[in-house]
């Protein structure tokens, strides 16, 4: 578990449920090019090949308790 600010340590797990946009320049965002649920302990998230320079995940699920989430790694693989 992550150590909370000054408190117990804060349970966290994976995205409860995601969207992952892709954009050229980091302002004009285009619909989701992937959505899921999160896996632990790895989420991985396969999607079309796109032309990208930026990638934004958003956590669009609540959790059911206290969990918290957070991007340890991230790695982009092309085919």
């Amino acid at each position: 578990p992550a150590q909370g600010r000054g408190g117990p340590p804060v349970p966290v797990g994976p995205p409860v449920a995601y969207t992952l946009q892709v954009s050229m320049d980091g302002t004009a965002w285009g619909s989701p090019v992937a959505q899921g649920s999160g896996v632990a302990p790895t989420t991985v998230i396969a999607f079309a090949p796109v032309q990208a320079k930026f990638v934004r995940i958003t956590q669009t699920g609540a959790a059911a308790g206290s969990e918290q989430w957070a991007i340890a790694q991230v790695r982009v693989f092309a085919k």
